[in-house]
């Protein structure tokens, strides 16, 4: 179950992973764009969901400040299930730290060789073990 008020993207990611990388941009800002990029590549060296935000139509900012509060694009957070925010950084944040702030929530990924074997299935969440 999903706390109420997260914003659709968000809840929709949190559905499929237990911890789900979102980041904060406006439009086609250059900056924003990297810093995107680099969400992007840390979220999946992780294993976690990742979700991009364009805050700069006033309905998404809306929804996403009544969620984050204020914050400052770009902006990356790490949302744990069930939609609280575990980690919150202002400005652009390089794929390392994004990675290790995932792990730290609880992302896993699977190493090679590894296998994931689903052991419980709840609604459409799938709960995996990952076997050696």
């Amino acid at each position: 179950v999903l706390l109420p008020g997260l914003p659709a993207s968000i809840a929709n990611k949190l559905r499929y992973s237990k911890v789900v990388v979102v980041s904060l941009y406006v439009g086609q800002v250059p900056g924003d764009r990297a810093a995107v990029a680099e969400a992007r590549k840390g979220a999946r060296a992780s294993g976690a969901g990742f979700v991009a935000v364009n805050v700069g139509d006033d309905k998404t900012a809306a929804s996403v400040a009544s969620f984050v509060g204020p914050a400052t694009p770009p902006s990356m957070l790490v949302v744990r299930r069930p939609g609280k925010i575990v980690t919150q950084i202002a400005g652009s944040v390089e794929s390392a730290v994004v990675t290790q702030a995932a792990h730290n929530a609880g992302a896993e990924s699977l190493a090679p060789g590894d296998r994931a074997r689903v052991e419980r299935v709840e609604g459409l969440t799938l709960h995996v073990r990952r076997e050696r």
